[in-house]
């Protein structure tokens, strides 16, 4: 005798098959079903197998349709499970996880923006013109960690071809190294000294630079990160910022003057 659950559950699935809309497709039923009853060319066909009969047939057709179904609309997946009774199912379809904005940049670890706080020791401003980032960072480096804000790239900010992201602000503690910067780079007319909110600052094009700057140790040192972008560097509170994107002057000088 058929157990009561499992004729309830093809029963289901009968009525739910009745009720799915689904395209047409080739009727194969009958003809697997003759050629699995007739066995192999020559020898006499096995008796038939319980999953063959009537009922049990039109029950794993159905559950097929049902399968197709589930494979075309997440919605239908989430009601089929709910009509049969199954709670808690359901079926999630296979997209790869994205993967982190700034994971080939190189800027450390992923945290959140109290976690890059807690280990690089210092306080990082978040631009009130663009509001919270989609990305922290924080790189453990001697002398000191580096902060990194990341900022998925959309209409306000275009991305930027040598990070492919929208906007990245990097702070650490030192100074920059101005008598250097004069010497090495305003010469060539690769940079234009501004001013950031009354701080000292430096505005880089697309070509490429070198951003010069004295160490927590007050050591020389330089930062070749990236080597092309617009790029715009300033010191405030013992920190140096630095502003990677594709945005103007004017627009990256404007983010950077929000920085508290």
């Amino acid at each position: 005798m058929s157990d009561p659950q499992n004729m309830q559950i093809e029963q289901r699935l009968i009525r739910l098959g009745q009720r799915l809309d689904l395209p047409a497709s080739p009727d194969i039923a009958d003809r697997v079903a003759a050629e699995l009853e007739a066995g192999p060319i020559g020898r006499p066909g096995p008796r038939r197998s319980w999953w063959l009969r009537p009922g049990f047939a039109t029950a794993a057709a159905v559950v097929l349709l049902v399968a197709g179904a589930l494979v075309v609309s997440p919605t239908t997946r989430d009601a089929v499970a709910d009509w049969i009774g199954l709670d808690g199912l359901r079926v999630e379809y296979g997209r790869k996880p994205a993967r982190p904005l700034g994971s080939e940049l190189l800027l450390g670890d992923r945290t959140t923006l109290q976690g890059a706080r807690e280990t690089a020791g210092f306080e990082i401003g978040v631009p009130a013109a663009l509001g919270p980032p989609d990305e922290v960072y924080v790189a453990r480096e001697e002398p000191g960690s580096r902060i990194s804000l990341v900022y998925e790239a959309d209409d306000e900010l275009p991305r930027t071809e040598t990070t492919r992201v929208g906007l990245l602000l990097t702070a650490f503690r030192a100074r920059i190294d101005d008598e250097m910067i004069l010497k090495k780079s305003i010469g060539a007319g690769l940079v234009e000294q501004v001013d950031v909110g009354g701080a000292p600052g430096y505005w880089f094009t697309g070509e490429p630079h070198v951003l010069f700057y004295i160490d927590e140790n007050g050591e020389f040192s330089e930062d070749r990160a990236r080597l092309a972008g617009n790029t715009l560097a300033w010191q405030a509170e013992g920190l140096v910022y630095r502003l990677e994107s594709s945005l103007s002057k004017q627009r990256a000088l404007e983010i950077a003057r929000s920085v508290p």
